[in-house]
């Protein structure tokens, strides 16, 4: 999503303020978020709100590699189109290698993010 091209798909549609913030924090933030990947700080951003919502403390990693920006996605790598329905969308999850409690804490995340 840090990459236009990505941010304007419309599955990907209201996020731009989200990747701002984003930004700033690593280009305003201090020498640890300066070194961390979007990717990272995305995933931070995910554990902080579940924390602050009153959810549990999480171990948090940092590690994770941005996208190869010279690699363009394939339809199996684009996320799920919504209207194809929840079984639809959890089995496609199931294949990319997440666990159905991975495909609950997503659309739990997504809750969050859309009361917000």
């Amino acid at each position: 999503m840090r990459l236009s091209h990505d941010l304007h798909r419309p599955e990907n549609s209201g996020l731009e303020f989200a990747m701002e913030k984003i930004e700033e924090i690593k280009e305003e933030g201090n020498h640890i978020t300066n070194m961390m990947s979007h990717a990272d700080l995305i995933q931070l951003g995910g554990y902080t709100a579940v924390e602050y919502t009153g959810g549990p403390v999480m171990l948090f990693r940092m590690g994770r590699n941005d996208a190869n920006p010279e690699k363009e996605p394939t339809p199996e790598d684009r996320l799920p189109d919504p209207r194809e329905g929840k079984n639809n969308i959890l089995n496609k999850m199931l294949r990319m290698g997440f666990s159905v409690q991975d495909f609950v804490a997503i659309m739990g995340s997504h809750t969050l993010g859309f009361a917000h």
